[in-house]
């Protein structure tokens, strides 16, 4: 795990680092079209007694995008505050905070402007982006009684414009069970809005996303792989 890239983009504070323990760590590693890339994901999660921090970074030379997550998790509450560049543009800056009632809020900004709304959603799911908070996604999306959930997720689309990024989307969702192999527990995933071909989710034991496999086009096949 690269932890130096965590420390640098995420450092923890000197209170957090004396009084909360590491439970787990690891990083997922990109392959695109059977060769490595050099996408750096690598995520760690701290608890004290009921309180839990998870920090993560996507990180590329190559493509100039960064993207970090600091989750702090209590009681069904969260606060997460995310960052997001591309290139030599400023960055994004998001809170997000929502409860165990749906009640949520989001505060982005950016130089020169603060964007702020909120709002309540009951059942609402929300999922920082970062691979290492899939696996608690994808299964708050299980199915139901057929109801779909709401996912409340920051809009990174390539559509979106560049100072629109990270504010709030909702994307209706929903996942189901497949069995368990030699892979992990199989998922299937079905999105309002985002949709890959031939993707199959992974989860190992503890529930988090081990392997995650897609077709983004014709000739452009994804693969990430849990590493510890």
């Amino acid at each position: 795990m690269d932890k130096a890239l965590l420390d640098k983009i995420v450092p923890l504070t000197a209170i957090q680092k004396q009084h909360f323990k590491i439970m787990d760590q690891g990083q997922y590693q990109y392959h695109l079209n059977g060769e490595s890339t050099d996408i750096q994901e690598p995520w760690q999660i701290l608890e004290n007694g009921n309180l839990q921090i998870v920090r993560s970074v996507r990180y590329s030379e190559k493509y100039r995008v960064k993207l970090s997550v600091v989750a702090h998790i209590s009681d069904g509450n969260q606060v997460v505050d995310i960052s997001y560049s591309e290139g030599d543009s400023p960055d994004i800056n998001a809170e997000y905070r929502i409860d165990g009632q749906g009640n949520w809020k989001v505060t982005q900004s950016h130089p020169g402007d603060i964007f702020q709304q909120h709002g309540c959603v009951e059942g609402l799911v929300i999922f920082p982006l970062l691979r290492i908070f899939s696996g608690t996604m994808l299964q708050d999306c299980k199915i139901d009684n057929g109801q779909q959930k709401q996912v409340l997720v920051p809009d990174i689309r390539l559509a979106t414009r560049y100072n629109d990024k990270l504010k709030p989307s909702f994307d209706l969702r929903k996942t189901k069970s497949l069995g368990t192999n030699g892979k992990g527990k199989k998922l299937s995933f079905t999105s309002e809005h985002y949709q890959e071909d031939q993707a199959e989710f992974y989860l190992n034991k503890l529930g988090q996303l081990s392997q995650y496999c897609w077709q983004q086009k014709p000739d452009v096949h994804w693969q990430v792989y849990l590493v510890k």
